[in-house]
């Protein structure tokens, strides 16, 4: 993400028949954009939702410390979020639930790994 498409996406946010900003969060599992960057992005988009009073639609894998951590210092739990296909445990579970908000579950409860999500 650059300046002007942050700039854009500011924009298009404002629109009336925006409902949400996302899906936006932390990803862990490619190497394709290191950590602090993606960690300084997801701040700022939640930063924007916030001043809009937007809900969050969040993507995080294997990224769940960060993605809790950095919602509770945004006060994420004040315009509420959605967990997109979620496919954590249940301690994350409970810290999502106990904001507030929402759990996305998927496709991935389907999957041989997905025993977690069963549980």
């Amino acid at each position: 993400l650059k300046e002007e498409n942050f700039a854009w996406l500011k924009e298009k946010a404002k629109h009336p028949k925006t409902v949400a900003i996302g899906e936006i969060g932390l990803d862990y599992y490619w190497d394709t954009t290191d950590r602090e960057t993606q960690k300084i992005w997801f701040a700022r988009q939640m930063e924007l939702a916030g001043e809009l009073n937007l809900p969050l639609v969040i993507h995080s894998r294997d990224a769940a410390n960060d993605t809790y951590s950095m919602m509770k210092e945004a006060n994420a739990d004040r315009i509420g979020a959605i967990i997109h296909c979620f496919s954590y445990g249940v301690e994350q579970a409970r810290q999502y639930l106990e904001m507030g908000f929402y759990l996305g579950i998927g496709g991935v409860v389907t999957f041989t790994n997905g025993r977690k999500l069963k549980e």
